[in-house]
């Protein structure tokens, strides 16, 4: 007797019939869908994108993987307002500006992981991803003898084989909820409006700039001015999310269960 090898499409898609067909003998869509999801492992693993939470926080985020445009005012801002940052950045950036990496982190601001080369990782194998998130966790523990514990995917591409590795590497998966689109350089105006007008903006929200983009740097003094007038105050991002015990929703948001 010859045996049938399906391949992978075809083999999701007689689970799927079979699945059907159960379904209808018990009547129910929820058996469908838990069967179907079982037997193809499906994953409903999320990046966080912002925090569920009742206190009047927010992480500023910048991603460093180009240059280092703007920082000593970026940094000086910060200052200013009493704010802590986090800032991700690729190996390659860090092993190109050291003395710049140290003093982000001497000035009280979490480092986070951007991979090393900043690359599109969304069609990479496991083992092709690692290397690039390991390669960056390891040239910043070289020069600051620190783990950093959040990541940022460049380009904000994430796929369940990226969530697996992230999270194998002891690593929480980093998004964001309001994006300040400072790297379409409208003006200051806009960056400002972008970001403190934002209808997503809430407790818990993630802001994402980009170090080195033309306007971030002038406009981030009136950011923080109205962020704090609306009642804000500013965390890094391992201080803002929840370590354990949580979900992520649909739209990123992380809740305690």
């Amino acid at each position: 007797m010859k045996l049938y090898i399906f391949n992978k499409p075809q083999l999701f898609r007689f689970i799927l019939i079979f699945a059907i067909f159960l379904s209808a003998l018990v009547g129910s869509k929820e058996y469908l869908i838990s069967v179907y999801n079982s037997v193809t492992n499906v994953k409903k693993i999320k990046p966080i994108c912002s925090v569920d939470t009742i206190k009047n926080e927010l992480a500023l985020t910048f991603d460093c993987a180009w240059n280092n445009d703007g920082l000593s005012d970026v940094l000086k801002t910060l200052k200013e307002h009493n704010a802590k940052a986090t800032f991700f950045v690729t190996g390659v950036w860090a092993r190109k500006y050291t003395e710049d990496l140290a003093k982000i982190y001497a000035e009280g601001h979490e480092i986070g992981n951007n991979s090393q080369t900043h690359t599109h990782l969304i069609n990479m194998q496991q083992n092709a991803f690692s290397n690039e998130l390991k390669a960056c966790h390891d040239t910043v523990n070289e020069l600051l003898n620190i783990d950093m514990t959040s990541f940022r995917s460049p380009y904000s591409e994430y796929n369940n084989v990226i969530l697996d590795a992230i999270h194998k590497h002891n690593y929480y998966p980093i998004k964001w909820n309001i994006d300040s689109l400072d790297w379409k350089e409208y003006g200051i105006n806009q960056l400002v409006n972008n970001v403190t007008q934002n209808k997503d903006l809430k407790n818990g929200s993630i802001i994402s700039f980009h170090l080195g983009s033309k306007y971030t740097h002038l406009a981030l003094p009136e950011i923080l001015d109205e962020l704090i007038h609306k009642g804000y105050q500013f965390k890094q991002v391992n201080e803002l999310i929840y370590k354990n015990n949580y979900t992520i929703e649909a739209d990123g948001t992380q809740r305690l269960e």
